[in-house]
């Protein structure tokens, strides 16, 4: 069986960068379907994301969170269910999402 790769998800965010609105990955892990490497070629492309949903993603790091956060000034709904993420984490990206 064949899985995407990083190759496969630039070019999915290339293709996508002016008309991405929302992104659903939720329980997406293994190979290169990890949180951190979904989110930093999201926002290495995509800036007009409004909603995200990486319920029970693995491997969210703080660094891919602010990223994200920060290439899409518009994003209102962010879904973390599930996802270890620590409280200090929640605390910088609230700040950063009430600075919109």
């Amino acid at each position: 069986a064949k899985s995407v790769t990083a190759y496969g998800l630039r070019q999915l965010f290339r293709s996508a960068a002016t008309s991405l609105r929302e992104l659903d990955v939720s329980g997406c892990h293994g190979g290169e379907w990890t949180g951190n490497s979904i989110l930093l070629h999201a926002s290495s492309r995509c800036h007009g994301i409004r909603v995200l949903n990486i319920r029970w993603s693995k491997d969210v790091s703080l660094p891919a969170l602010e990223a994200i956060v920060d290439a899409n000034p518009g994003l209102v709904d962010l879904d973390l269910s599930g996802c270890s993420v620590r409280d200090d984490y929640l605390d910088v990206i609230g700040s950063r999402l009430s600075q919109e």
